[in-house]
């Protein structure tokens, strides 16, 4: 079993949509409910794309500049930003995710999957407009801040969208941290960007589990050779959640104790997960041992409530 913060989160909301992310979804195309589940897996709100899409920009053209020790110009930036917003929004309009033989691999950066165009009577072009300058103000305000011209001048490497994973009690944990930045003499620093109007969220719980992962692999090839040495010091890594649309960042850090809750909260959430599984596949689960949310606004937003409100429409 993989387990991660974010399908700890679904779990504790609602288990049946944790029952179709983890279990149900499959790419094959042998199962048309499981290849229907996989594909509605995929759809994202204007605000989950925005989000992403922001990521993405700053992993392909704002990280390999800091690498030559140097900030990309604002203009290089968003005309990056502008062609992938571009060319998403025209292959999610065109539902080209539902195309038979369509890959993530294969489309690249040009893959896009809307909610609203599943559900809803299509993309608002408000909401998309006030995402785009979202995404533009976001943007520059990472390339106007000192942030990044710390990193690049104190860092020894920076790594983005690193998937890391852990073994703990028979179970992978993994985490994709947005950016982890080391250092020739001390910890490293893990950051988190954010997106939000109001960013009234504060990310800790998901940083620490970073962190925490982090501080227990093996360094991968590409980690520089001082790691090793302070890797264990989970209690002096810099955990930074930035949050872009309001140019705020917050700084974590972790106790022995915050550390000892966070191997707690793994670890229950783990046993929970399992206790409901009992070690069983997929064709030997009945899907009404998961329960539904108790929340009906979690429901009614849900990507899978086709699936899940009218589940005879594929037997």
């Amino acid at each position: 079993m993989r387990w991660s913060v974010s399908s700890a989160k679904i779990f504790s909301k609602c288990q049946r949509k944790w029952y179709f992310t983890q279990i149900a979804a499959s790419h094959g195309k042998k199962d048309p409910l499981r290849r229907e589940i996989y594909l509605l897996k995929q759809l994202k709100s204007i605000s989950a794309w925005r989000g992403i899409l922001v990521d993405t920009v700053i992993k392909k053209a704002i990280v390999p500049e800091l690498l030559l020790r140097k900030i990309p110009s604002e203009d290089k930036v968003l005309k990056f930003a502008s062609s992938i917003i571009e060319r998403q929004l025209e292959f999610g309009r065109a539902l080209r995710f539902r195309e038979p033989d369509m890959t993530k691999s294969k489309a690249g950066d040009d893959y896009a999957a809307f909610y609203d165009l599943e559900y809803n009577d299509g993309l608002d072009d408000t909401k998309i407009q006030t995402a785009i300058e979202e995404i533009e103000a976001s943007l520059l305000n990472l390339l106007k801040s000192n942030f990044l011209k710390n990193i690049f001048q104190s860092s020894s490497q920076i790594i983005a969208q690193r998937t890391l994973t852990h073994y703990f009690e028979y179970t992978t944990l993994t985490c994709t941290p947005d950016l982890i930045v080391f250092f020739e003499r001390s910890e490293p620093m893990v950051v988190d960007w954010k997106v939000h109007a109001f960013g009234t969220v504060e990310y800790w719980l998901q940083l620490g589990i970073y962190g925490y992962v982090l501080s227990l692999i093996e360094p991968h090839r590409d980690f520089p050779k001082e790691f090793q040495l302070v890797s264990g010091s989970l209690d002096n890594y810099k955990l930074i959640e930035y949050q872009l649309l309001r140019n705020q960042i917050r700084k974590y850090s972790l106790s022995r104790q915050d550390i000892a809750d966070l191997e707690d909260y793994i670890f229950n959430s783990i046993n929970q997960m399992k206790r409901l599984v009992n070690g069983k596949k997929y064709k030997e689960l009945d899907i009404n041992l998961f329960q539904t949310t108790r929340f009906p606004n979690i429901c009614t937003r849900c990507e899978f409530k086709k699936i899940c409100w009218k589940d005879d429409e594929y037997e």
